[in-house]
């Protein structure tokens, strides 16, 4: 897995999905979930899944605390469920989400 590395308290920095990855080429892998959600995605994409990314908040906090990458199932329309691929909670499976909350996907493909 990618280690967990924060953004600056004072700003949320996203990294393209190939600098993370030459990150990690180079030793110095490293991200937080919005990150790691892109690298996730875009693979997924690349293998022809329509693909996106989840914002997630606590219920009623008006905010958005996690991001993580989600398919929808299966491959081909007609589509009848979304998938969650988050990867950097340890013990989450695919398909495991953060408990009931406020959500946005944005489709990337």
């Amino acid at each position: 897995g990618v280690p967990y590395v924060p953004d600056p308290r004072y700003a949320d920095y996203f990294s393209a999905p190939r600098d993370v990855l030459r990150a990690c080429e180079k030793g110095a892998c490293g991200g937080d979930c919005d990150d790691v959600a892109v690298v996730v995605a875009s693979i997924a994409s690349s293998l022809g899944w329509k693909s996106g990314l989840r914002a997630w908040g606590r219920p009623g906090s008006g905010g958005f605390v996690h991001v993580y990458p989600v398919v929808l199932w299966p491959k081909r329309p007609p589509f009848t469920k979304v998938i969650a691929l988050d990867t950097t909670v340890p013990d989450f499976e695919a398909g495991d989400e953060p408990p009931r909350g406020e959500v946005l996907t944005a489709w990337t493909s």
